[in-house]
């Protein structure tokens, strides 16, 4: 079998259509073949802190994702918790450009008590590039980024990103 380079748009089939091999190879083989190709990578932090006040980026949450151009959905999910029950604020940077509000990013999470573990779970689908646009096909670096009002964050997290389309 050649390799699947692009996805196939299922067929509109008729009632008493003859399905022949070649037709469904092409729609349910090669279409199944190239959803699971999809570029996918997973990473973890470890247990990390932060005492910044703006955004840096979290230590170990860097993974390299080789893209064919496609859209990337990016999952961060564990625990956040605070010494002080700040706030804590997280962003996904793609090559460095941070993808969330410029001083909400994505993700808020209040801490209620201090040192209270609260689950953390980020999940986004972005084009990576600037205003929303598709990231050009080859090699990027997401991470992610947080910041702390009060207080030391504190997040182990594991760390999913994969290409969509």
């Amino acid at each position: 079998m050649a390799a699947i380079n692009q996805w196939t748009a299922p067929k509109s089939w008729i009632g008493g259509e003859v399905a022949k091999a070649a037709k469904l190879n092409e729609q349910l083989r090669d279409n199944l073949t190239w959803l699971k190709s999809r570029p996918f990578v997973a990473g973890a932090t470890g247990a990390v802190t932060t005492t910044s006040a703006t955004f840096v980026t979290m230590t170990n949450s860097t993974v390299n994702l080789t893209t064919t151009g496609g859209y990337i959905l990016f999952w961060a999910t564990g625990y956040y918790f605070n010494s002080a029950g700040g706030l804590g604020t997280f962003d996904l940077a793609i090559d460095g450009l941070r993808q969330g509000h410029a001083t909400f990013g994505t993700t808020l999470l209040q801490g209620l008590l201090a040192n209270y573990n609260d689950n953390l779970n980020i999940m986004m689908i972005t084009g990576g590039g600037a205003g929303g646009s598709l990231l050009a096909a080859g090699a990027h670096t997401c991470s992610l980024q947080w910041y702390v009002n009060s207080g030391t964050g504190n997040v182990d997290l594991k760390i999913f990103a994969m290409e969509l389309c």
